[in-house]
């Protein structure tokens, strides 16, 4: 016999620079009430002070939190808690990040691909991608074509 849960689906919402489960928002907005107690918020480990989130990105409800001018981004699973830190590689760079997984039998085995870019061009200059298993960087070898101008 095949026993199928039922999977749950959770909106969220980056507001305030904190993450916000959308129907929490929804019913804060038609009473006018300020929603950010409500919102779950990041303590960074180094500083034990609250993070500003800018930007999230997500795979399967976990998300992905880079930090502008900061040598640290964050996996964060919002509703079980768990974050997982991790360091960059070159702190003067920007970049654009996608999280993502190799799909087996056994786990998902999640990864970060890293689109480098220098001096705050819009071409990306280089790709890396972190693996969560071995926990370390590592530069893609490829050829990443230049946008005309």
């Amino acid at each position: 016999m095949i026993i199928k849960t039922a999977r749950q689906y959770h909106a969220l919402m980056l507001v305030d620079h904190r993450v916000c489960p959308m129907g929490n928002f929804l019913a804060r907005l038609e009473k006018n009430i300020y929603i950010s107690k409500d919102g779950h918020g990041l303590i960074s480990p180094h500083s034990n002070q609250p993070v500003d989130l800018s930007e999230a990105f997500h795979c399967d409800g976990i998300l992905l939190c880079p930090f502008k001018k900061s040598m640290m981004i964050v996996v964060w699973n919002p509703f079980s808690g768990q974050t997982r830190w991790i360091q960059l590689q070159n702190k003067d760079n920007i970049g654009a990040y996608v999280l993502g997984y190799d799909k087996n039998e056994l786990c998902r085995s999640y990864k970060i691909l890293r689109f480098v870019c220098i001096h705050e061009k819009l071409a990306p200059e280089r790709m890396e991608m972190y693996e969560f298993t071995s926990n370390s960087w590592r530069n893609l070898d490829v050829i990443i074509p230049i946008r005309p101008t």
